[in-house]
């Protein structure tokens, strides 16, 4: 499961497939450590290392619902159109301009209120 999560090349990884991998192996580990297994060092390296790849994917990771599955289609249609609208903008136009949507985004209408 480790070499074949590190290897996707898909946009999101499985997290919540390798979130129930890393306690299975942690109550193999303990079951392990309890009644003193030699496989014991072996089941907590590859412990070790899921939860390292867990820590590297978990910032990217999607866990995807059914109301996102149905919502990422157009959504990506939306940005392939948004980036054909800005494609004659020059480059550091496009990031301020998007800089101040987020920042309009986020105050809402609060900052137009301060206003009057």
């Amino acid at each position: 499961l480790v070499a074949e999560l590190s290897m996707r090349t898909e946009g999101f990884a499985s997290i919540i497939e390798l979130e129930e991998m890393i306690d299975i192996m942690n109550e193999c580990w303990d079951q392990a450590k309890r009644n003193h297994y030699i496989i014991q060092s072996a089941v907590s390296e590859t412990l070790e290392e899921m939860i390292y790849l867990y820590n590297i994917l978990n910032p990217s990771a999607l866990k995807l619902t059914p109301q996102l599955k149905a919502v990422l289609p157009v959504f990506r249609r939306r940005l392939d159109q948004r980036y054909i609208d800005w494609i004659t903008v020059d480059a550091r136009k496009r990031r301020i301009v998007l800089k101040l949507q987020a920042v309009r985004a986020f105050l809402g209408d609060r900052c137009v209120a301060r206003l009057r």
